[in-house]
């Protein structure tokens, strides 16, 4: 077993620290090769020197474009670290045109560049979203403040098929949208 924590890093059983959370990965000798299991682990406590493991669900909400793998647990840590009041609504959208890149959705508040430049730095902590926007296959994250945000995802969400129980709006979206279909056919 290894195990990677939300930044990208793997380890080794021997080496869990207490309190954090981690997805496991199995290794096998004659088959799959780090094959991730998609489960959140947390050390609760030892016996002796072996950490113990508490199951704490699947982790397989993870935004992917061009390798970056970026997950609803450290997106949500990062979002934390911002200077944006816990009312405001925030998500962070993934989207292909023009180019491969993410969008801060806020309802209120200023694009600022600075807010901007700061989540990428933060998002740069995961290893494979740094390599990712080392290589220009991602460009920097983008902050767009609207009112009604929520509203204008909702429309959006219904043009393209989907019921109400079916939309959530976690700190981060899996899949891409079309960021200038949210705009511009907001009325419908």
């Amino acid at each position: 077993f290894d195990f990677e924590d939300v930044c990208g890093a793997l380890f080794l059983l021997h080496v869990l620290e207490l309190g954090n959370i981690d997805a496991v990965i199995i290794s096998q000798k004659g088959g799959l090769y780090r094959y991730r299991m998609c489960d959140r682990i947390q050390v609760t406590h030892y016996y002796q020197a072996t950490p113990c493991l508490q199951f704490l669900g699947r982790s397989n909400a993870t935004s992917d474009m061009v390798g970056e793998k970026l997950t609803q647990g450290f997106v949500s840590q990062v979002l934390a670290q911002l200077d944006i009041p816990a009312t405001v609504f925030k998500c962070l959208a993934p989207s292909l045109l023009p180019y491969p890149h993410y969008t801060l959705l806020l309802d209120r508040g200023t694009e600022s560049k600075a807010l901007a430049m700061r989540l990428d730095q933060l998002l740069c902590g995961a290893y494979h979203y740094r390599q990712a926007r080392l290589l220009g296959q991602l460009q920097p994250v983008q902050v767009l403040s609207l009112a009604e945000m929520p509203q204008h995802l909702m429309a959006y969400n219904y043009r393209q098929g989907k019921r109400l129980g079916d939309v959530k709006y976690p700190c981060l979206l899996t899949t891409t949208i079309d960021l200038t279909d949210v705009l511009t056919n907001t009325s419908s």
